[in-house]
C-alpha cells in the first residue's frame, strides 16, 4: 500500500531526526574520547621523566643535599639510582661541571641515561655584616638540565643562615623537598611544551684567512653593551663564562638568540638582556647582506670593589 506523500514526508523527517540524535551522541562520545586521548598523551611526557641527582664536589654539604633532594621528587619523577649515576657521569664529566656547554651537557645525559639532572654545587661560609658580627650560611646551587637539548631548564638557589656549621646545614638540608618540588614544575613544563626548534637558515662566521672569507665583513654592533656580573654572582665568588649563539638576518635584525654554554647565577639572563638590547650592522659578501650565525663568549670573574 503506497503512503501519501505527507506522510512519507513526517516518516523521512522523523527518520532524519533521529539520525541527527544518533550523531550528537556519537560527536559527543567521539569529543570526550578525543580529549581523554588529547590527555593522556600530554601526561604521558611527564609520566616517563627521570632525573638524576648528582654532586661532582664529594666536599661540604653537597653530597648530603643532592641525597635528600633525589629522595624529595614525588611521583611520575623517577629518581635514578645516586652511586650508579655519579659513577657514570665520572665517566664523561667535563672539566667545568657548572658551567657546561649544551653539548657537553647531551653527552652527560646520554651517559647517565635520564631525561634531565640536576648538578649541585654546595658550601658552608663563615660570614659577617653590620646586623650579625659572625654568622655561618649553608648554601646549595642547583642546575636542572635537559639531556636532550642540553640547556638549563633552571637554575635555584637555597641557602639558610645559623648560629653554627652544623645549625645552617641542617636548614639547608630541610630545604630539599621544596626545591625537588621547584625543579619538577620545571620538568613537568618543559616536557609538555618539548617541540622541535627551528631555527633560522644561516652560515657561520667564516674562518680567517680562509676563501669563504674573501669579499666578506663580518657583522658588528653598532654600540657593545657589556653584561652586567650579578650580585647573586659576585656574593657566591663565581667564575664563569656564558656563550650565547645569535642568529641576525639579512638586515642586521636578532632572529634568534640562545644560550649555549650556560652558567647560572643570573648570567645567562644578564648575557641575553646585553645582546638582545645591541643593534647590529648586517653581514655582506661583496657588497650583498646575508644572514649569518655568531657565537658570542662572555667571561665573567669577581673584581673587588
Amino acid at each position: 500500500m503506497r503512503l501519501p506523500k505527507s506522510t512519507i514526508g513526517i516518516e523521512t523527517q522523523s527518520r532524519k531526526v533521529a539520525m541527527d540524535r544518533e550523531w550528537n551522541v556519537n560527536r559527543k562520545a567521539f569529543a570526550s574520547l578525543h580529549l581523554c586521548i588529547v590527555a593522556l598523551i600530554m601526561s604521558y611526557p611527564v609520566a616517563a621523566q627521570s632525573v638524576a641527582v648528582i654532586a661532582p664536589d664529594a666536599s661540604g654539604p653537597a653530597p648530603e643535599y643532592a641525597t635528600r633532594l633525589a629522595e624529595a621528587f614525588p611521583s611520575p619523577i623517577k629518581s635514578l639510582d645516586g652511586s650508579m649515576s655519579l659513577a657514570a657521569y665520572r665517566a664523561v664529566a667535563p672539566a667545568q661541571p657548572f658551567n657546561m656547554t649544551t653539548h657537553e651537557a647531551m653527552n652527560v645525559g646520554s651517559a647517565v641515561g635520564c631525561d634531565y639532572f640536576v648538578i649541585v654545587k654546595a658550601a658552608t661560609l663563615r660570614r659577617t655584616s653590620f646586623s650579625k658580627p659572625e654568622y655561618y650560611e649553608s648554601w646549595a646551587a642547583t642546575f636542572a638540565v635537559s639531556s636532550r637539548t642540553g640547556t638549563l631548564a633552571r637554575w635555584h638557589l637555597s641557602k639558610f643562615e645559623a648560629a653554627t656549621p652544623a645549625e645552617a646545614e641542617a636548614g639547608l638540608y630541610s630545604s630539599a623537598a621544596a626545591t625537588a618540588a621547584e625543579i619538577m614544575k620545571s620538568v613537568e613544563a618543559a616536557a609538555k611544551g618539548l617541540v622541535a626548534v627551528e631555527r633560522p637558515a644561516s652560515s657561520p662566521l667564516p674562518p680567517e684567512g680562509s676563501a669563504e672569507a674573501k669579499g666578506f665583513r663580518p657583522p658588528a654592533p653598532y654600540r657593545r653593551i657589556k653584561p652586567e656580573y650579578t650580585s647573586t654572582a659576585y656574593m657566591y665568588d663565581v667564575t664563569a663564562t656564558v656563550e650565547v649563539e645569535l642568529y641576525l638576518g639579512p638586515d642586521g635584525s636578532i632572529l634568534r638568540a640562545e644560550v649555549v654554554r650556560w652558567a647560572g647565577f643570573g648570567l645567562d639572563e644578564s648575557s641575553l638582556f646585553a645582546v638582545r638590547s645591541m643593534n647590529w650592522r648586517p653581514a655582506e659578501r661583496n657588497g650583498k647582506t646575508l644572514p649569518i650565525r655568531v657565537l658570542l663568549r662572555y667571561n665573567f670573574k669577581k673584581i673587588e670593589k
